[in-house]
């Protein structure tokens, strides 16, 4: 659901921040181009992979996400906000909004949060301070990669029962 998903205002923000300078690319995988509307189907600057089946290309799926440095999510309603939670396994910093349980899937240290609402201005501008501040990128990698372990389902089962060693009654 490219709309819900955020992937218009996104798309919005990369040609808005073109006309400004923005270098950045976006790889968009899973919607497939020709379901946008026509005006967001041709922005520079982005890479269109298309619907990868993790179920049967999940090797691929993970290299064509790994080899990014942010993980991008702008839902404007989340149940949960688990494809951030896999950004975060695969070492990426995190572009994501304030909606839902999206927040608890990334770590505030390797991620920047954008109103649901945020207008494609407002994320372009943030794309483009982002750019020109490297070391604020490179510091969010970096710390997403020492830490994507905690990302990972095991660590959360671990997590989980540790809680509940600790509420159960002995």
């Amino acid at each position: 659901d490219w709309h819900r998903k955020g992937l218009d205002r996104l798309l919005e923000a990369i040609i808005i921040g073109r006309t400004r300078g923005l270098a950045a690319t976006l790889r968009v995988i899973g919607c497939p181009r020709a379901s946008l509307p026509s005006h967001l189907r041709h922005a520079g600057g982005v890479e269109w992979v298309g619907f990868v089946d993790k179920q049967t290309d999940g090797q691929r799926f993970l290299r064509l996400v790994a080899e990014c440095d942010v993980g991008c999510l702008l839902s404007t309603a989340e149940a949960g906000g688990i494809s951030q939670r896999e950004f975060c396994a695969l070492g990426l910093a995190v572009l994501g909004t304030d909606v839902g349980g999206a927040p608890e899937h990334r770590w505030e240290q390797a991620s920047i949060t954008v109103p649901a609402r945020a207008k494609a201005s407002e994320i372009a501008s943030l794309l483009l301070a982002l750019e020109a501040d490297l070391d604020r990128l490179k510091r969010a990698i970096e710390y997403a990669r020492r830490h994507r372990d905690r990302a990972l389902w095991s660590e959360t089962v671990r997590q989980i029962r540790v809680v509940w060693q600790q509420t159960s009654p002995s």
